[in-house]
């Protein structure tokens, strides 16, 4: 049973390594909301190199999470890459259980809050881009009109603000 516990203990670190990535990942994305908001664009391209290195030790360590359940599922056939964690936790040795439950949750967690500031990012980013657009029609002299093309794209009509042939 040694050998089978220190997978157990392998995959728990592994997770608790997740867990740590994707608080990072949360983090990163909270500096890149204020960047957005300060429409601060060197902030926001540095902040977008970080989570694309923590997105690259997120993917790394899903494969070390993978490789380790393929591992307990060695021993353990009911237990696969799909597994939920309810399922995994059921499997665990007893004296391991309380820890993969907690890093489980905490995992669960930190994903979450990971995903959310990742969906009010792009929604920031979104209106951003929208008040650009709009503030650029307004010096070009174009209009948007309040209906869609047939291509379902914004008709914009332009004003002709300078005669080059005069």
């Amino acid at each position: 049973m040694g050998g089978e516990a220190s997978m157990w203990q392998q995959l728990a670190d592994v997770i608790s390594s997740l867990t740590d990535a994707y608080g990072r990942l949360t983090e990163a994305g909270k500096a890149k909301r204020d960047a957005l908001v300060a429409v601060d664009m060197a902030r926001i391209d540095e902040l977008v190199k970080s989570e694309q290195a923590i997105v690259e030790e997120i993917e790394k360590l899903e494969a070390s999470r993978r490789k380790a359940l393929s591992a307990i599922s060695a021993h353990e056939p009911s237990i696969g890459e799909s597994s939920s964690s309810g399922e995994v936790i059921s499997k665990c040795p007893d004296e391991l259980r309380g820890k993969m439950k907690s890093v489980n949750d905490a995992l669960r967690e930190k994903v979450k809050a990971a995903r959310r500031i990742e969906m009010d990012n792009g929604f920031l980013a979104s209106t951003a881009l929208g008040a650009v657009r709009y503030n650029l029609n307004r010096i070009g002299g174009a209009a948007v009109e309040p209906g869609y093309g047939g291509s379902g794209e914004e008709i914009v009509t332009r004003e002709k603000k300078f005669d080059f042939e005069a």
